[in-house]
């Protein structure tokens, strides 16, 4: 198989509309220089914030390019793979593609994906758990992983929770680790998002309960997030920041609750006693008493 006869076009379903608009810009700006054609190979180098090294390969089907640039990484191409394209049709005398091809081909991104995350973690008190549970599925990357329902792990309503339902809501999301298919990263948002709906419902049913119910509680919830649900997610994506807004506004309330200095510096030793590799939990957790 020769190169398509028009190389731009060939590209259209790997290449996002604005990403194929820079690249065009690219091109037309001569970022591409030491453009050369050698047997199954085209390759140049291409000048943006660096100097990528740019190529199309030919295969037995199929023509596929490649970038040194990060977002090459990902399985769409970049804007620097597009700008070769583009210059190559160009200098054959090749038509580029039309708007309106663009808008039918184009690979679809939803740019406003990464504004719905961003919201997610500026205010995780309020966060779109639903989308924290299926955020991982989005990117361009993924393996095949077990798929966690998201459901309240705890009941709702107004009936005071007691230490024994939290308890065996917690294990249940912690049985979530031996499920066929369990993986760290690519569960890591569903996890955080049933923790999430299981301290909510602690917040909730707790108002009415005694300051020693609320104290053995308080100390469940927290000794779970860090002794068992850090431990069994790759929380790299920061995917453990929602749960944790909620241990701290939690550990909030205790003041409000009434618990003196002396059981809250109790309960400061029996944490820091019990987890181990985080330092002072209180100073961790941001609490000032």
């Amino acid at each position: 198989m020769g190169f398509p006869p028009s190389l731009s076009k060939y590209i259209l379903s790997n290449t996002a509309e604005q990403i194929f608009l820079r690249g065009v810009e690219y091109a037309k700006q001569d970022r591409i220089h030491n453009l050369e054609l050698h047997a199954k190979k085209l390759r140049a180098f291409v000048q943006g914030s660096e100097r990528y090294e740019v190529e199309f390969r030919q295969g037995p089907k199929y023509a596929k390019g490649s970038c040194t640039c990060p977002y090459a990484l990902n399985e769409d191409y970049c804007k620097h793979v597009v700008a070769l394209a583009v210059a190559w049709d160009l200098e054959n005398g090749v038509n580029l593609p039309s708007k309106e091809e663009l808008a039918a081909s184009c690979l679809k991104i939803d740019y406003g994906f990464g504004n719905k995350i961003e919201a997610i973690y500026r205010d995780p008190l309020h966060a779109d758990l639903q989308l924290l549970a299926e955020a991982s599925d989005y990117g361009s990357w993924t393996r095949p992983h077990a798929k966690i329902a998201l459901h309240f792990p705890l009941g709702q309503g107004a009936q005071a929770i007691s230490f024994k339902e939290l308890r065996a809501g917690l294990k249940k999301i912690a049985r979530l680790e031996s499920r066929a298919g369990y993986d760290p990263y690519f569960c890591a948002g569903e996890v955080s998002a049933l923790l999430s709906l299981a301290f909510d419902s602690v917040i909730q049913r707790a108002a009415n309960v005694s300051l020693e119910e609320y104290l053995a509680l308080l100390k469940e919830c927290i000794l779970f997030y860090y002794n068992t649900y850090l431990p069994m997610i790759d929380g790299s994506d920061g995917v453990w920041q929602i749960p944790f807004a909620r241990i701290q506004l939690m550990f909030g309330d205790l003041e409000r609750r009434g618990a003196a200095k002396e059981e809250q510096n109790a309960l400061k030793a029996m944490l820091n006693k019990n987890i181990q590799g985080w330092g002072d939990i209180f100073e961790e957790l941001k609490i000032q008493f």
